[in-house]
């Protein structure tokens, strides 16, 4: 995938942990991942730095940018013999230093290309694929390239990056759903099955109603014939069970109630766009600046519920956004003596709909008219829709959608001197970290049909007794939830100083002696 974290395991002690990939879970190996699932010398997964020269990519142990290979002219991890420099980490640190321009123009051109075309044929059932069979479509484009040279030499520099990327890859979901001869209502005996009217609930009767002893105080009679009468079926909720796509796979039996759509050419899709500036000055013999842009902007979809369309449920139309902008002046006091300040703000914002919300669908469509939902929620979207034995429609996780920023801005300034045989480094490390969130949870709902309505004991179910989709027809979910979630914008600041010698005590022996002191104040929330 040419993301270059995929090098920080080659490194002794770090191990990649991530165990979850396709259609639930991501690679790691592509510029669109982001991933925290390093350890690093026995350190906690998350817990590691990543920087790019120097400067923060990271706040909570996730990298937040890959940068474009070309790009870069260091990469270095350090696990366990980091000096006292590297504060904020509780595993290992990754630097990245990235290319500044020279006197001499120099550039790049890469397009990195596969697809189904060119991959060769697989097997399926113990058997090779002629050619010319179908495979799935997969398709990977990554594009771009570097240029950098002198504005005028020996004074300025620039050096400009840009990569694309772009990939269809083949994620075949399964889905459980209900026959298609049920959503009218009808057919219930035929996949033994009995429903039953939730407007005949009376008192029980021993001996009467049932031929011992009643299960609970309350019991039902089952609608005449098995079938639910046109009159009684809500059209909200035949509606809904419209967007069940019909089972494509032949049942187990012919009496199989939960059947299975395979929706086979299913494919996830990223996209993103990724510029780099670096703009160099040599001020005179003593001083130097220097002012560099990150930027990245991508989407990813991804169906995990495996119904087609409208009702689709996953990672729909995510965004991701990284900004990086740093500034770095050295000056030489003098011939032992280096002074380095460096500054940089970095933000990193998320956006992961859970559901499709471009699709069009909402709750005043579908025949919800005046549905409730929590206030941070501004949208008409669909609830989310458990329906017993069958997959999830409009929703499949804790969340409409989340949404959020991290944000630090960073100020280091380092003093380094050689005295003898001894090197002195003194600095500072301040960080003022910002973190907005926006996850809203179920804002706009969530119902569970649970045979609630169709069941014969209105406060207990039995295997065959009832059915989810039935009770949807009727309109009568069993139960449900509403989230109002605390959205936030919380601060911390961070300060950090430390003082680190390394001492040539003689040809063959160097003491690297280090003391840090860190100060991380707890989140506040900055609006109360």
């Amino acid at each position: 995938g040419r993301q270059v974290y995929m090098l920080v395991s080659l490194s002794p002690g770090v191990q990649f942990t991530q165990e979850e990939f396709g259609a639930t879970g991501y690679s790691g190996t592509r510029g669109w991942d982001v991933s925290g699932a390093y350890v690093m010398n026995g350190g906690v997964s998350g817990s590691n730095s990543f920087s790019m020269n120097g400067a923060p990519n990271s706040i909570t142990g996730t990298w937040q940018m890959a940068p474009n290979v070309d790009a870069i002219q260091e990469f270095k991890v350090q696990t366990n013999t980091y000096d006292a420099s590297m504060g904020r980490t509780g595993g290992g640190s990754v630097n990245t230093v990235l290319k500044s321009g020279s006197n001499n123009w120099h550039g790049t051109l890469f397009d990195f290309m596969r697809n189904s075309i060119l991959d060769a044929n697989y097997t399926q059932n113990n058997q090779v694929l002629p050619n010319g069979a179908p495979r799935g479509k997969h398709i990977t484009h990554q594009y771009g390239g570097t240029l950098g040279g002198a504005l005028k030499k020996d004074r300025d520099f620039v050096f400009v990056s840009f990569e694309g990327f772009h990939e269809i890859v083949p994620f075949p979901v399964t889905a459980t759903v209900p026959p298609a001869d049920t959503l009218g209502g009808q057919n219930f005996t035929k996949y033994k099955i009995t429903i039953y009217d939730p407007a005949t609930g009376r008192t029980c009767v021993n001996k009467v109603d049932v031929s011992g002893t009643c299960t609970t105080a309350f019991i039902r009679s089952p609608f005449p014939g098995n079938v639910i009468p046109a009159s009684r079926i809500s059209p909200i909720g035949a509606k809904i069970l419209s967007y069940y796509p019909a089972p494509n796979t032949a049942p187990a039996t012919a009496s199989t109630f939960a059947q299975t759509f395979v929706y086979s050419n299913s494919t996830g899709r990223y996209w993103y766009y990724q510029p780099i500036v670096r703009w160099d000055r040599t001020i005179n013999a003593n001083n130097r600046v220097y002012v560099m842009l990150t930027f990245q902007h991508g989407q990813e979809y991804r169906n995990q519920t495996g119904i087609p369309g409208a009702a689709a449920a996953g990672n729909m139309h995510t965004e991701r956004q990284p900004l990086n902008i740093i500034t770095d002046w050295t000056r030489i006091l003098s011939p032992s003596a280096v002074l380095d300040i460096r500054a940089s703000f970095g933000r990193f914002t998320s956006y992961f709909p859970d559901t499709n919300l471009d699709a069009g669908v909402t709750a005043t469509g579908l025949g919800m008219t005046n549905f409730a939902h929590a206030p941070t929620s501004t949208l008409d979207a669909v609830p989310r829709l458990l329906i017993d034995q069958f997959a999830n429609l409009f929703g499949n996780g804790a969340n409409l959608y989340t949404w959020g920023s991290d944000n630090q801005w960073n100020i280091a300034p380092t003093l380094t001197m050689t005295r003898g045989t001894k090197t002195l480094k003194f600095g500072l490390d301040l960080v003022y970290a910002m973190q907005a969130s926006g996850n809203i949870g179920q804002a706009n709902g969530q119902l569970s049909f649970t045979r609630y309505g169709t069941q014969q004991y209105p406060l207990t179910s039995a295997t065959n007794v009832g059915a989810g989709i039935a009770d949807v027809l009727l309109g009568l979910p069993g139960s449900g939830l509403e989230d109002w979630n605390d959205t936030y914008y919380r601060t911390w600041p961070y300060v950090g100083a430390y003082v680190q010698n390394d001492w040539r005590v003689a040809r063959n022996l160097t003491l690297n002696l280090g003391l840090r002191y860190d100060v991380q104040i707890p989140w506040v929330e900055r609006w109360n």
